[in-house]
């Protein structure tokens, strides 16, 4: 790109990364306008912020040549940011008044002027710090939380064991009481343990007995369903034998009906040959009439015309 163009760029970087939108439809354009690469467009949407995606744009666009800066301004203004295309358009290159005031102050500290891909360069530095300074507000927070947390569980235990010790003076107190409650309660367990005994004997004949009783009624339950089940086995077999009968009797009839099919098809020839042998002797009766007829006109003519038929004329008629 020409320096002078490249330095109006240059020159509202910073205008245009506060005030660029739509970057993506930008990137389309140019696309179009064969400045930038299916690669260039991942490049730069792929970062991880839009003011990275900026940088990488304006810096693609400064190392390429031809109508880079035209296609630019036509971009911006065709995406609704037509406020950056006449910032920069307006700029002049040769005056430093159209830095921002960022660009100003640091020219100001600094001696002599800075080439466009120093500045750049800057801008990129500045990116990267402004980046590390948001991980690291971030990892700080996250810690102070995780500070936090660890400070409430500290309490939570302390408090814990606080109760546990207090549970233990309590135990202490209470265990020579509840030692002699329980040799009281012992004594009187032995006491009762012979009728206690024999009660349990007693419910324990009268569990067996309904235990038996059970046990018959599911041993009577076994039989009849055994029972049930060889009936179900052999009307099983009836009906698989009544199914085989019904099979092959489907198949005698399948094949009595070819058989009458191929029946009713040669009577049907049998007709058709029979009414063209009637046809072909009734054509032949029919030509033997004429031909019969044709010969007694023929023998009337000869006889009206005056001529008396001779043996030889009979002869000659019988002949043909």
């Amino acid at each position: 790109m020409d320096p002078c163009l490249s330095k109006k760029i240059t020159k509202n970087c910073e205008f245009i990364e506060n005030n660029l939108v739509r970057l993506s439809k930008v990137v389309d354009k140019l696309m179009e306008d064969d400045i930038l690469t299916l690669v260039d467009k991942t490049n730069i949407l792929s970062a991880p912020s839009k003011e990275t995606q900026i940088n990488i744009l304006l810096e693609k666009l400064i190392n390429v040549g031809g109508t880079a800066f035209t296609s630019f301004v036509e971009s911006l203004n065709a995406t609704g940011n037509e406020r950056i295309a006449d910032q920069i358009l307006q700029t002049d290159s040769s005056e430093d008044t159209a830095m921002s005031r960022e660009e100003t102050s640091f020219s100001d500290s600094t001696s002599g002027d800075f080439r466009e891909d120093e500045i750049l360069h800057l801008y990129k530095e500045k990116q990267m710090y402004k980046v590390k300074l948001s991980d690291m507000t971030t990892n700080y927070k996250q810690l102070q939380s995780e500070l936090t947390v660890k400070e409430h569980k500290i309490e939570c235990l302390n408090r814990e064991i606080h109760k546990l010790q207090i549970d233990l003076e309590e135990n202490r107190k209470g265990l020579l009481e509840n030692s002699f409650d329980a040799l009281e309660g012992d004594i009187f367990r032995r006491m009762n343990t012979g009728a206690n005994t024999r009660e349990l004997m007693r419910k324990a004949r009268d569990l067996q007995l309904a235990l038996d009783e059970k046990e018959e009624k599911a041993n009577n339950l076994q039989k009849d369903l055994e029972y049930y089940r060889s009936q179900l086995d052999i009307v099983e077999k009836q009906v698989k034998k009544q199914k085989d009968d019904n099979s092959e009797k489907d198949t005698r009839i399948m094949i009595l009906r070819n058989q009458v099919g191929k029946l009713q098809n040669y009577l049907q020839a049998s007709k058709q040959n029979l009414s063209r042998i009637n046809n072909e002797q009734k054509r032949i009766m029919d030509q033997w009439n004429k031909e019969q007829l044709e010969r007694f006109k023929e023998i009337e003519n000869k006889m009206e015309g005056g001529r008396k038929t001779t043996p030889s004329d009979l002869i000659h008629w019988k002949t043909r």
